[in-house]
């Protein structure tokens, strides 16, 4: 790919111009990313459904969630792969969640 106004590539043109079309590049991200959340909450009734919803307020897709194979115990741990529009929405959708009632912890998780 070149610039239009390269030299290089104004020479190679005129040699192979059947080869050659133009492209733009887009003025906004059009895909989502996927980023990994990992939220400590407090065990009980209704969590995980409170955890989804907070994401889902957050206009954002769940995509995988780990809950691992520990009994049950007063907390637990919540290892969520979700879809993200960028860095900015990833941040919100954490400032959301942290604000949820039974989460006592919830950052940006390990790459896999």
């Amino acid at each position: 790919m070149h610039a239009a106004d390269c030299p290089t590539a104004k020479k190679l043109r005129e040699r192979d111009s059947e080869r050659w079309m133009p492209v733009a590049w887009a003025d906004e991200i059009t895909r989502s990313f996927q980023a990994n959340i990992v939220a400590l909450v407090s065990n009980g009734t209704g969590v995980l459904a409170e955890v989804a919803a907070a994401i889902s307020s957050s206009e954002a897709d769940i995509v995988h969630l780990d809950m691992g194979s520990e009994p049950a115990a007063e907390t637990a741990e919540l290892r969520l792969l979700i879809s993200v529009r960028d860095r900015v929405h990833l941040d919100d959708v954490l400032r959301t969640l942290r604000r949820t009632r039974p989460v006592l912890r919830a950052d940006r998780g390990k790459r896999t």
